[in-house]
C-alpha cells in the first residue's frame, strides 16, 4: 500500500499520516484509534478536531499533527480534544510540549477538553498552563493590565 501524506484520514487504507519528524517516517495510527480534521476560517485561524484516543500508541501522531498545524503559522489554533475518549500520561506530556512549541513559534493556541478531562486539568493546574478554559472578564482584564 502506498502512503499518502495527508492532514486527515486516508480513505484507501484507514490510516492517518502527519508531517515527518526530523527525517523520520511520519507517525501513523489506524483511523479507528485516532484521527484529526482541520478547519480553517476566513480570519486565518484554525480549528484542529481530534477523535479517538491519545495514548502511547497514538501520541506521536497527535504531536505531529499539532506541530504541522503550528508550523503553518496561523494567527491562532484551537485544538479541540472534546471528542477524545482516552488521554493518558503520554498524551498529557505532548500537550505540554505542544503548548511550549507554539509559544516559541509565536502561535496562539487554546485547547478544548471534554468535561471529565477538564476537571482533572483544573485540579492539577494544567488548565491555566494550557489555557483550556474560557477566561472570566476579571481574568481578561488582569492579563491586559499585566503587560
Amino acid at each position: 500500500m502506498e502512503a499518502i501524506m495527508s492532514e486527515t484520514t486516508d480513505d484507501s487504507g484507514g490510516f492517518v499520516f502527519a508531517v515527518p519528524r526530523r527525517g523520520r517516517p511520519p507517525a501513523s495510527v489506524a483511523a479507528d484509534v485516532f484521527r484529526h480534521d482541520v478547519e480553517t476560517h476566513e480570519d486565518g485561524s484554525w480549528i484542529v478536531v481530534f477523535h479517538g484516543r491519545i495514548d502511547m500508541a497514538s501520541a506521536l501522531a497527535f504531536r505531529d499533527a499539532c506541530f504541522s498545524a503550528i508550523g503553518s503559522h496561523p494567527p491562532s489554533i484551537l485544538f479541540d480534544l472534546s471528542r477524545i475518549q482516552t488521554l493518558d500520561s503520554s498524551g498529557i506530556s505532548h500537550l505540554v510540549t505542544v503548548a511550549r512549541v507554539a509559544g516559541l513559534a509565536g502561535v496562539k493556541v487554546r485547547f478544548k477538553m471534554a468535561d471529565a478531562v477538564e476537571s482533572v486539568f483544573e485540579d492539577t493546574g494544567l488548565s491555566e498552563l494550557l489555557e483550556t478554559r474560557p477566561l472570566s472578564g476579571h481574568e481578561i482584564a488582569r492579563k491586559l493590565f499585566e503587560r
